[in-house]
């Protein structure tokens, strides 16, 4: 049972490697068929595209204080104390 496992597998693994390789190619190692112009980017979309990348890196570096921020218990207001 265990072969027919490895067989698909291994069937899987050409296949992808074909088609992945096979883009690789075309991107790289093929002549180009026009000339090629620099995309343009509007300002709103670098602004968002900024912010994204500066508050992945903020979370991804300092995780620890936000998790031990966000973990704590929410104080209770406007219940009065006897």
């Amino acid at each position: 049972m265990l072969t027919v496992l490895v067989v698909v597998a291994v069937l899987n693994t050409a296949i992808s490697a074909y088609y992945y390789l096979r883009l690789i190619v075309v991107m790289f190692f093929r002549e180009r068929t026009s000339d090629w112009q620099e995309p343009r980017m509007p300002i709103g979309l670098a602004a968002a595209l900024l912010i994204t990348v500066l508050g992945v890196l903020y979370f991804g570096i300092f995780a620890g204080g936000i998790i031990e921020r966000f973990s704590q218990p929410a104080p209770i207001i406007g219940i009065a104390s006897k």
